[in-house]
């Protein structure tokens, strides 16, 4: 019996293994990718000043010193975003052009290093389970994440975009697992402690873009009225003085001089509108999600799933009781994601928004896996809670089998929308393949040497032939006074530069 419950244990490892070293291996193209990539547009607005103060001094205190600069002068003359201004500011290639790529592995680092994170935090502290099977479940949901997502260039390649979002994102993820260290704490010592780092990392949020501040402050509003109607007060109290401080830091974002500047020339709707248009937009989008990649990724990762399932049961005696309740609470997240867009601009926002919608989703549709599966073991075969169960065997391949042929066939008939091609790295393949990627890339280095050599010059740069769909975000008009234009001459130190179509 022992041989056997040893066979198994490792059985389990092993495919978890296998499942974090296959997301590991289907990020390679993207990583190769990062070579070919470039700035454009705000990525040199955010950094002139720390562009000319790193090319003068070559000191990280006086750049440091040059990004606070930045977001003074954004907080009072643009947008209120004191956080994002600060790490905007400092993109790769203010230390030179070749220093860029690292834009695309940062944005990787962050988005599988939070999500696996996460994953093994909620596993091994709340359900009792083990961090490799945590990062197998973090790892196959950055597999979706990052090959699914509605726009590459601004989630991976474009350095302002990507970091406005997927930064905060990140950070939104760590201060969930904070909190839920804060509740759990047992002794005075270590409720400080989480309790400063929430205010750090709450903070830190509030001053990044609106719909992560003003998710990061619903989720503290939420734990703090948790903790009041479980009569934890003085805990609650804790949770309190969270959400104030992050309130503190959402006004003096939304109420920033230049938050009014930027509004002035948006068009803003009522909040009864732009609530209603988020649930239409929301559960538009989950429906279009809710698609054959996760399905099978879902499938793929059961034998984890159902042994969490089991570790539930035995640790927690978790009844998974209310599987409706979690799914309502799901979609309303999901819809409450548009509502700050929505509210300022009347537009659902753009891909690096769509962006980190989609990274919830996900995270909330493993959840959700988690719960139903849960909550139909428990309705159907109350055994599982006492007994060890290996979940791969032959069994339960000719079942994923069976599903896997079932699905194709629905895809054929048009059940199912989802292209396997058309995930990120099957294109980053294709791009490199056609050569699309290096002409774009030899392009953007020519262009560099001229407009590093050109100070005080009119300057006329030729449009790029290739525009890969994965890297080019976008360029500068053949108009000198657009603002794009404005703020590549500023960065240059150029006395006009304009494109020739």
């Amino acid at each position: 019996m022992k041989k056997r419950r040893k066979f198994s244990i490792n059985k389990e490892s092993v495919y978890s293994l296998f499942v974090i070293a296959l997301a590991g291996v289907s990020l390679i193209p993207l990583v190769i990718l990062c070579f070919f990539s470039h700035p454009s547009a705000d990525d040199y607005s955010y950094s002139i000043i720390t562009f000319h103060e790193w090319s003068n001094s070559h000191s990280i205190a006086q750049l440091l010193m040059a990004a606070l600069k930045t977001t003074k002068h954004f907080w009072n003359n643009w947008q209120g975003l004191y956080s994002s201004a600060f790490f905007l500011s400092l993109q790769p290639a203010i230390f030179g052009e070749k220093y860029y790529f690292l834009t695309g592995i940062i944005m990787l680092f962050l988005i599988i290093f939070s999500t696996c994170f996460f994953f093994s935090y909620i596993i091994k502290k709340v359900l009792g389970g083990s961090t490799l099977d945590g990062i197998a479940v973090g790892s196959a949901a950055s597999f979706l994440m990052v090959q699914w997502m509605p726009s590459c260039v601004e989630g991976l390649y474009w350095y302002n975009g990507a970091v406005n979002y997927g930064l905060f994102f990140a950070i939104l993820l760590l201060l969930i697992c904070a909190e839920i260290s804060l509740h759990m704490a047992t002794d005075q010592k270590n409720v400080i402690k989480y309790t400063v780092i929430c205010c750090i990392l709450g903070f830190i949020l509030e001053g990044g873009n609106h719909v992560t501040a003003f998710m990061g402050l619903l989720f503290v509003f939420g734990t703090t009225i948790m903790e009041i109607i479980l009569k934890n007060y003085k805990r609650g109290g804790y949770y309190a003085g969270i959400l104030l401080f992050m309130t503190v830091g959402f006004l003096l974002n939304v109420l920033s001089p230049g938050t009014k500047v930027r509004q002035s020339a948006l068009t803003k709707i009522d909040a009864v509108s732009a609530i209603k248009s988020a649930i239409s937009v929301g559960i538009k989008n989950i429906n279009l999600w809710l698609d054959l990649a996760p399905v099978i990724v879902a499938l793929l990762i059961m034998p984890i799933i159902l042994k969490l399932v089991i570790c539930a049961f035995k640790q927690n005696n978790f009844k998974f009781s209310n599987p409706l309740l979690l799914l309502i609470g799901s979609v309303m997240w999901l819809c409450a994601m548009y509502c700050p867009s929505l509210y300022a601009t009347g537009a659902a926002g753009a891909g690096r928004l769509q962006n980190i919608v989609w990274y919830s989703f996900i995270i909330l549709f493993f959840i959700n896996v988690f719960y139903i599966s849960g909550w139909v073991m428990n309705k159907v075969d109350m055994k599982y809670k006492s007994n060890e169960v290996a979940f791969i065997n032959a069994k339960w391949i000719c079942f994923v089998l069976t599903m896997l042929m079932g699905l194709y066939l629905a895809k054929w008939n048009g059940v199912w929308s989802s292209d396997w091609n058309g995930a990120w790295s099957a294109k980053a393949v294709q791009e490199l393949k056609q050569g699309e990627a290096q002409r774009y890339s030899k392009q953007a280095f020519d262009r560099y040497k001229v407009l590093l050599n050109s100070s005080a010059q009119d300057v006329i740069v030729k449009d790029y032939s290739d525009k890969p769909e994965t890297l080019f975000s976008s360029d500068i008009s053949e108009d000198v006074n657009h603002w794009r234009n404005q703020d590549l001459r500023n960065y240059f130190g150029l006395n006009s530069v304009r494109i020739e179509k």
